[in-house]
């Protein structure tokens, strides 16, 4: 099993937020499409580097954003996650072999690898400098992590700074 930046190690930040946005307020604003800077905003976030963020990546997430019914979509969805940590007896319960991969600047899961170290048959790899969507922001190297893991290899590697 391979977890990528997973919530439900730890609380995610901003959760709150999604919550106080009740459904009915976010749905009577849904058919007003959302500036491209919104979503700009946004993604600088996620990423360790906001800098890395290119125009064809904004592009690709605001694209769904222009249908109303996106945001009704995404907002249900917020509403319905927990957004709780698992029980570390829950975590320890794994059989599966795994892999969590975490990014050193992700603003909205922290302090995960407590959690993940929990999974008897862990490998906890953090990638420096990456934000929540590190996979994105270093393809290559989360992609190397991965294959290894799955060719049966054990992932040694606490932490990189390989992104420069």
């Amino acid at each position: 099993m391979v977890l990528a930046a997973p919530v439900g190690l730890t609380t995610v930040r901003l959760h709150t937020i999604a919550h106080l946005l009740t459904p009915r307020f976010t749905e009577r604003f849904a058919s007003y499409l959302p500036p491209r800077w919104v979503t700009a905003f946004l993604l600088r976030g996620a990423y360790g580097d906001g800098r890395r963020v290119t125009e064809r990546t904004i592009d690709e997430y605001w694209a769904p954003s222009q249908f109303e019914e996106y945001y009704v979509a995404v907002r249900r969805l917020l509403e319905r996650f927990a957004w709780q940590p698992l029980p570390l007896r829950e975590l320890a319960k794994v059989r599966q072999r795994t892999l969590v991969m975490l990014g050193g600047a992700d603003r909205l899961i922290r302090g995960g690898e407590r959690a993940a170290n929990v999974i008897p048959d862990v490998s906890v790899f953090s990638l420096d400098g990456a934000g929540h969507l590190g996979i994105e922001e270093c393809p290559d190297e989360f992609n190397d992590i991965i294959v290894r893991f799955l060719n049966g290899e054990r992932i040694s590697v606490a932490t990189s700074a390989a992104m420069g």
